[in-house]
């Protein structure tokens, strides 16, 4: 690995919110070429293949086998390291939930944990998977969220 390059720490989660699984690889080796500072036809040169196929690779038409991808990020000047762990199933379910929200109640929410500084305070807990809290229509919310 070149060693100008620095680490860059992906949670998989990030990753493939929604319905953009089949991307995973693709935006991991998009990511690695342009932090690398290289256009698609260097990387593809580097790894013997087609800039067609790096293109695919990327914009999620062709998904990488795993050694392709690997030969490709190391092509790239990066290494593939991946930590397996179990999931954190209420905050899946508190995304899910707080997604299943209209659009201007979730722009409310947003604007709201905006104000108070909720971004990086580890005492905050998302509006979603607070017990108790109230809506303005009246419904309670993250009940069902939490254990009881």
């Amino acid at each position: 690995m070149c060693p100008s390059l620095v680490l860059y720490a992906i949670a998989y989660t990030v990753l493939v919110a929604g319905d953009d699984r089949d991307r995973v690889a693709g935006d991991l080796l998009r990511l690695a070429r342009v932090k690398a500072g290289l256009t698609q036809a260097v990387l593809a040169q580097r790894a013997g293949v087609a800039q067609a196929l790096i293109s695919a690779y990327e914009n999620g038409r062709r998904q990488p086998t795993l050694p392709t991808l690997m030969r490709l990020l190391e092509a790239a000047g990066f290494d593939l390291r991946m930590r397996l762990e179990a999931p954190d199933v209420q905050a899946r379910a508190a995304a899910e939930w707080a997604a299943s929200r209209p659009v201007g109640e979730r722009r409310r929410w947003a604007r709201e944990q905006a104000a108070v500084g909720s971004v990086g305070d580890p005492g905050h807990m998302p509006l979603p998977e607070r017990r108790g809290v109230v809506s303005e229509a009246g419904g309670r919310l993250g009940d069902a969220l939490l254990p009881a």
